[in-house]
């Protein structure tokens, strides 16, 4: 019984000492020096909820006003636009729709007034900015 308990306190010294080596073992392979900070973890910025899509009338009234826009039909174009900036009066796009037919009859006074439109809903932020109305509007 003596001999019994004597090879039982061995191996649980042993077994000890070899939890006590792994511990150590990762202390030290996880240590960086004092001049070594530890890793810091990027958090990616909380996704941005999407901008509301824009009603279907206003959609079409506005695909229907690019159309003629392309086709060089402005006043047809212009017509397009307003029909969306009434659909949707919130939003900047159909003033700039309003903005860009405006340029293209020499309307400077409805231009003016689209971009003034344009400031109000969008703050000069975005597509929309100051300097961009005033590089499109011809006034650096």
């Amino acid at each position: 019984m003596a001999n019994n308990i004597r090879t039982r306190s061995i191996g649980e010294a042993v077994a000890a000492a070899a939890v006590i080596a792994l511990l150590i073992t990762v202390v030290f392979i996880n240590y960086r020096g004092p001049s070594q900070a530890p890793p810091v973890v990027q958090r990616a910025a909380p996704p941005q909820p999407a901008a509301p899509a824009l009603p279907p009338t206003t959609r079409a009234a506005l695909d229907a006003g690019n159309a003629e826009f392309r086709a060089k039909h402005y006043a047809a174009a212009l017509g397009h636009y307003r029909l969306a900036s009434l659909s949707s009066p919130g939003e900047a796009a159909p003033f700039y729709g309003i903005y860009m037919a405006a340029q293209a009859l020499n309307n400077t006074p409805l231009a003016d007034s689209a971009v003034a439109e344009i400031r109000a809903r969008t703050s000069g932020t975005g597509p929309f900015n100051d300097t961009t109305l005033r590089a499109l509007h011809g006034k650096h």
